[in-house]
């Protein structure tokens, strides 16, 4: 296992991370300059966390064992503001939508599973969510709104209020498959905000939530 010292900074230039203990922590604030891989698929790997705030143009790749590692990306204090793309290709992804980026692109690889939380209130994501793998989306409250604004093309699984709070599913453009509730009740909304400005076709795969459907525009 490694815990970074509490006097390092941790900053990712592009390289690749490989981790060979059973679990890494690090608290510290950090800058991604460029798209960096943290590889944890050595088979031992069952954690990793990185609760410092993570700043710059860059992004993040995991790669974990299915099943068995567990990335948890969920600053305590303040959100994350780094701007490059988050790709979860196998293993688990725990993250709060800010500290994805409100704006990075997200992928999910056939193996790979992001539970992502909406905070209290109403959301905004509008970068894109590409791939196969498995999207459980959590609702800090019950009734929340998570609107995704991008040109999407998931085709992997969706879960809606996976932690029991039912909420609200907005989308824009393009396509979604396979939704389902993990909180009964939980709705789907296709447009209908004036103040995201997208406009184009929403196509969904097989469903079986049984909240309202909504199509405003």
């Amino acid at each position: 296992s490694f815990t970074a010292d509490p006097a390092a900074v941790l900053n990712f230039g592009g390289g690749t991370l490989h981790l060979l203990g059973t679990t890494f922590t690090d608290a510290q604030n950090g800058t991604l300059s460029n798209q960096s891989i943290i590889d944890a698929t050595n088979g031992s790997v069952t954690n990793v966390l990185v609760s410092g705030t993570l700043s710059g143009t860059g992004g993040l790749t995991f790669e974990g064992t299915a099943g068995q590692t567990v990335f948890d990306l969920m600053p305590a204090a303040t959100h994350d503001s780094f701007t490059g793309a988050v790709s979860i290709l196998s293993g688990t992804l725990n993250a709060d939508m800010l500290d994805v980026g409100v704006s990075s692109n997200l992928n999910i690889g056939n193996t790979g599973t992001l539970n992502l939380t909406a905070d209290t209130g109403g959301n905004t994501y509008a970068g894109n969510i590409t791939g196969t793998g498995q999207l459980n989306l959590a609702f800090a409250t019950a009734g929340s709104t998570l609107e995704i604004a991008g040109t999407d093309k998931f085709t992997g699984n969706t879960v809606l209020g996976s932690n029991g709070n039912k909420g609200t599913l907005q989308i824009f453009n393009g396509s979604f498959g396979n939704i389902s509730e993990g909180a009964v009740g939980s709705s789907l909304v296709i447009g209908g905000d004036p103040s995201v400005a997208i406009s184009g076709t929403v196509i969904l795969g097989s469903n079986s939530y049984t909240g309202s459907t909504t199509v405003n525009t």
